[in-house]
């Protein structure tokens, strides 16, 4: 069973992608290998995007998962940001919206995903409510 959701980090493809960077909550010594190089300089933030022979950097979903993931960590996006924009601009294209169920919410977790990347206030519950995973929102309906 796959990963689903508008957010940012709620698909495969984005969680695949934190997994290669060396991020995954499911290796955690390795997570904290990753952080403690990334902060310490050891490692740059452009190393991540472009690993595994470049097949984030290909794939918008990816480019935005991590971005996500790592400005949730704090990190400064500036070298990699035209990639992401990139990627924004890719995804918020009526094409891509359409291919999913909820065209409506993927497009305001894109935008909200957008407004945090250019520095504004965004409330934490949207975006846990965007990243939320499938079991938890099927919990939800259920009641």
């Amino acid at each position: 069973m796959g990963a689903f959701g508008e957010g940012m980090q709620s698909n495969d493809t984005a969680l695949d992608a934190i997994g290669s960077a060396g991020l995954s909550c499911g290796e955690p010594r390795k997570q904290k290998k990753t952080l403690s190089d990334l902060r310490k300089g050891k490692k740059s933030i452009e190393s991540l995007f472009v690993s595994e022979r470049g097949w984030i950097k290909r794939r918008p979903q990816a480019v935005l998962g991590l971005a996500e993931y790592l400005l949730d960590e704090g990190f400064d996006l500036g070298p990699v940001r035209a990639l992401i924009v990139k990627a924004l601009g890719t995804e918020l294209c009526l094409r891509r919206l359409e291919c999913w169920c909820e065209p409506q919410a993927r497009k305001d977790a894109l935008l909200r995903f957008k407004d945090r990347l250019n520095g504004k206030e965004v409330p934490k519950k949207l975006i846990e409510q965007d990243n939320e995973g499938l079991l938890s929102r099927m919990g939800r309906m259920l009641g």
